[in-house]
């Protein structure tokens, strides 16, 4: 892939990738749980460009984040696993039983890939929403770092 810095100097960022099928039991659960989510947005504000359906192959990565240290974390989509427990969503939402594990590819600032990271279920570090991964990079040691 190729991003863009700052100053619109582009930075090219390189990785082997195999992509990752969606198993059919989980593409069920996607489509049924697309279905439920759909019956409760009303029409006018539904997509047009979806109906639903989930492709068969996952994209190379789910997110691209930026540390202080100028770090590149790439969350890449890896296999889903079958949750050993789950959880009734009270609003009746049909549960969600297959997980992505979360994985991410670390690149130093000059675009060398440095290794990957995996998080472990429930860690709180999972959800993607912080922003930067700042907190991530202080809780991870180096050595935790798999080179490819």
């Amino acid at each position: 892939m190729t991003l863009f810095r700052h100053d619109r100097r582009p930075l090219r960022l390189e990785r082997e990738h195999d992509p990752v099928p969606i198993n059919r039991d989980e593409r069920a659960e996607l489509e049924s749980r697309g279905t439920w989510l759909r019956r409760r947005i009303p029409s006018h504000q539904r997509p047009t460009t979806s109906d639903g359906e989930v492709q068969s192959l996952k994209p190379a990565y789910r997110d691209i984040l930026t540390g202080e240290n100028g770090r590149i974390w790439v969350q890449r989509h890896v296999a889903s696993v079958k949750r050993r427990w789950v959880r009734r969503a009270p609003d009746g939402r049909p549960p969600r039983t297959w997980i992505e594990p979360t994985v991410y590819d670390v690149f130093e600032e000059t675009g060398e890939l440095l290794g990957s990271v995996s998080i472990p279920e429930g860690s709180p570090l999972t959800d993607t929403s912080f922003g930067t991964p700042t907190r991530l990079a202080q809780s991870i040691p180096s050595q935790s770092l798999v080179n490819p």
